[in-house]
């Protein structure tokens, strides 16, 4: 988020006030210029951080990066593995909220792990395959930490096409191992 002493990461928040760790600045020792205030030192901020699953106004996905200079969101869309994906970048008024996980993806419940085969957004229900049927969970009861990594899978995908051909690969690797 950038704030009236420049860009910084939420260390906590509570109500009206925050606590924010400053990117630019540092003290003796590494050690991070943490301010405190009122979301009032607040200038613009990301709508939640890197690698949560997000509803958009054009489906679910996964905030793969924010761009600091236009406030532009970067969301992967993603579909069931193997029917591919694709990328919105939108403004923080398109997203509407956090939801807990994507379909396409793993997660765990208390009935057992399972894949994530449809999202009900009027009901807040997720449509898991499970070993033994499908489930269906509201969203508190679903948890999943694949959409942490995919940030990371993207920035090396992009990379890869970007520079030499001792990239291009792991393109191949990661394009397999994440069903696209």
């Amino acid at each position: 988020m950038l704030t009236i002493f420049g860009w910084g990461v939420v260390i906590k928040a509570e109500g009206s006030s925050v606590i924010v760790g400053l990117d630019e600045w540092e003290l003796s020792g590494n050690s991070v210029v943490k301010i405190y205030g009122g979301t009032s030192i607040i200038i613009r901020r990301s709508f939640c951080g890197v690698g949560n699953c997000v509803l958009t106004k054009y489906g679910s996905g996964i905030l793969v990066d924010y761009d600091r200079s236009t406030g532009v969101h970067v969301v992967k869309l993603w579909q069931s593995a193997g029917k591919g994906s694709g990328t919105a970048y939108i403004n923080f008024a398109d997203i509407s909220r956090i939801i807990p996980a994507i379909t396409g993806l793993n997660a765990r419940t208390s009935l057992g792990n399972g894949k994530i085969i449809g999202y009900r957004q009027s009901e807040d229900i997720y449509a898991i395959k499970l070993n033994y049927g499908v489930g269906y969970f509201k969203s508190n009861a679903v948890k999943s930490f694949q959409n942490i990594i995919f940030p990371t899978v993207e920035y090396i995908l992009n990379h890869s096409r970007n520079t030499s051909s001792h990239w291009r690969g792991w393109e191949d690797l990661i394009s397999s191992a994440s069903g696209r």
